[in-house]
């Protein structure tokens, strides 16, 4: 199943010039101007523009069940991954984060997370519900989005997505309650939930959301059997903006998930399983404290890779959507 998937990953890359919408509207105009106007064999050109039309549809019903169906692009994730990073970006790679609240600058999140079957399996919210509720989160903190960009050719590519929240006192027991009728879902969070900087007497930090684009797996992202990869960095490069150990003694991770790939790496940091979400998703936590006694080793290697990675510089907007970036019609 893989290889059929990788294999649709690169032929469709080649036809990209032939399998977007715009240009597949375009041509069909255009032969029927043509068939009209210079008396060409129409049924020639109904089947160029057939043909262009197989393909189209083909493309996007692929892309759904590789999205609902697929294989991920990275089944191994590893502790490895985030206590060896890579302490610094080559020049191909950089941070980003969005400048404002708009479509422009928040179109990398909206579009792979909406790409990702984790994320809508968990919430199937349309593209522009998720646009609003990336919109409400950005309100109440703008540091809390950062992504990954590639340069590709002439251009830079997001490829890879980071959202961490810090979340005040009640935020946190809204979100974990053990009352399931209680609680409320992680996309419910708004200003009284989420702080714009770490709370002082209870600093948590919300591991939300982190994916790498589906569509730009094989394309690479550093990681190999010997390093994490810049796409893992970019959690930690993030997770420095608010936190390292020099500039706060102590802290509370919190992840949601579900995804059996991720939870061995979870383990390895030390994260303890801590309930159910709203949604069924399993909550798993770690204290920097427990996770300094349990895992002294992992604790001095990610937190040499924060102190490293929260000196690198991060560029104040999100590239251009690309050429090739099929945007809303993905």
């Amino acid at each position: 199943m893989r290889g059929l998937f990788d294999w649709w990953r690169v032929r469709r890359c080649l036809c990209r010039p032939i399998v977007s919408a715009e240009l597949s509207a375009g041509i069909a105009i255009l032969g029927l101007v043509l068939a009209f106007v210079a008396g060409v064999a129409t049924a020639i050109l109904t089947g160029i523009v057939g043909v262009l039309a197989l393909i189209y549809v083909i493309d996007r019903v692929s892309r759904r069940l590789a999205m609902r169906y697929g294989p991920p692009p990275d089944e191994d994730i590893r502790t490895d991954d985030f206590t060896a990073v890579p302490r610094a970006l080559t020049p191909e790679y950089r941070f980003s984060a969005p400048s404002g609240p708009s479509r422009a600058q928040l179109y990398p999140y909206v579009d792979i997370s909406h790409e990702s079957p984790s994320i809508r399996k968990a919430n199937d919210i349309s593209r522009e519900g998720r646009l609003a509720l990336y919109q409400r989160w950005y309100g109440a903190c703008p540091h809390g989005f950062l992504h990954l960009e590639k340069r590709v050719g002439s251009q830079w590519r997001p490829i890879a997505i980071s959202i961490i929240l810090p979340l005040s006192v009640e935020g946190l027991k809204a979100i974990t309650c053990a009352d399931r009728e209680r609680a409320i879902r992680v996309i419910d969070l708004d200003r009284g939930g989420i702080r714009d900087r770490l709370d002082g007497r209870h600093p948590t930090l919300l591991i939300d959301t982190w994916i790498v684009d589906r569509e730009y797996a094989g394309a690479g992202h550093g990681k190999s059997r010997a390093s994490g990869g810049f796409a893992n960095a970019l959690v930690l490069g993030h997770i420095a903006l608010f936190w390292t150990p020099r500039k706060r003694s102590a802290i509370k991770f919190v992840v949601e998930t579900n995804n059996r790939r991720l939870i061995p790496m979870l383990r390895g940091l030390a994260f303890l399983p801590s309930g159910r979400s709203k949604i069924a998703a399993g909550w798993f936590t770690v204290d920097s404290k427990w996770l300094r006694a349990a895992a002294p080793a992992e604790f001095k290697q990610v937190s040499e890779a924060l102190a490293a990675l929260a000196s690198v510089a991060i560029v104040d907007g999100s590239a251009p959507q690309p050429t090739d970036w099929s945007g809303p019609t993905r």
